[in-house]
């Protein structure tokens, strides 16, 4: 519930606040605790399901099998190759202004072909 609230600004926080008081108003306390009774429940049910299948103790072994592999290839390869040199893009330069015309423009003549 807490890693919700990481993500909001102080502003957005404010709102969420001054909304729940405007819509749940003198029942706030009573609905905030069966909110957290809910999550605290589906908590445990989430708990539940995930040693029931066991994935904890198949994601403990995997994590082993990569650290065992990555330790292996590090083994049988010592040598590490130097990294490649970074390509550094060319800056690009604004195109010069025109040139300035050699006469003044005649104030009678149209610019327009």
């Amino acid at each position: 519930m807490l890693a919700l609230l990481g993500n909001l600004s102080l502003l957005e926080t404010l709102v969420v606040a001054v909304l729940a008081v405007l819509v749940f108003g003198k029942r706030l306390p009573e609905v905030s605790v069966r909110v957290v009774r809910w999550f605290q429940s589906v908590r445990r049910s989430l708990d539940d399901l995930r040693r029931e299948t066991g994935i904890d103790e198949e994601l403990r072994e995997a994590r082993k099998s990569i650290r065992e592999a990555t330790h292996e290839a590090r083994i049988e390869n010592p040598l590490r190759l130097p990294p490649e040199p970074r390509q550094e893009r060319a800056i690009e330069k604004p195109p010069a202004p025109p040139a300035p015309p050699d006469e003044p423009p005649d104030p009678g003549r149209s610019s327009v072909l």
